[in-house]
């Protein structure tokens, strides 16, 4: 009983949190099946100078560019003339590490910025079901990350199974990862 007041109580938080979210691009798993990952800015917790938790989904990279594609909802569509008008660059390619990848070109780097801010877009409408979603810690000082919770989802945006993990056991943050762009993001800088 206890285990479902905690699958409940997690998933209404979640639910809530993402009803006024602003889920923020950090990049993508670069697997088989290429899942989009984004950080909940909005809601990040910062317990001890140090520490950072914060939530992250994965939204399936093929559905937001069929959303993307789609191009009907007028919404979107006029959130993204207003960011694009404002000058929004995604934190993402600021990172000096994205930076240094991305095209040179100016037409190619504001086309890059458009589709990433797309992506934020769309995470944020909720019109793409997302295949996890964690709430993680990340230790900013020894570069470490831990998974406090894990929710899998169905293919129709169901709970497939959650996690919690108690105590949490940390790992480094590899060089070069989705990790490091997300701390880079969400630490305060030094």
């Amino acid at each position: 009983m206890l285990r479902v007041g905690l699958v409940f109580a997690l998933f209404v938080t979640f639910s809530t949190a993402a009803s006024a979210a602003d889920w923020r691009y950090f990049g993508d798993t670069g697997s088989k099946v290429e899942i989009s990952m984004f950080y909940e800015a909005s809601t990040i917790e910062r317990p001890t100078p140090e520490t950072v938790k914060v939530w992250v989904k994965g939204l399936p990279e093929q559905e937001l560019l069929r959303h993307s594609a789609k191009g009907h909802d007028s919404r979107i569509a006029k959130a993204l003339a207003q960011k694009r008008k404002a000058g929004y660059m995604p934190g993402y390619l600021l990172l000096p590490a994205i930076r240094n990848r991305i095209p040179k070109n100016k037409h190619k780097r504001a086309y890059t910025a458009m589709g990433i801010t797309m992506f934020e877009l769309l995470a944020n409408s909720n019109q793409v079901k997302p295949i996890t979603a964690e709430y993680m810690e990340i230790d900013c000082q020894a570069k470490r990350f831990a998974f406090l919770s894990l929710i899998n989802y169905g293919p129709k945006g169901t709970v497939k199974n959650m996690e919690n993990f108690s105590p949490p056991r940390f790992a480094h943050i590899a060089p070069d990862s989705t990790g490091q762009w997300l701390s880079e993001l969400v630490c305060p800088k030094q």
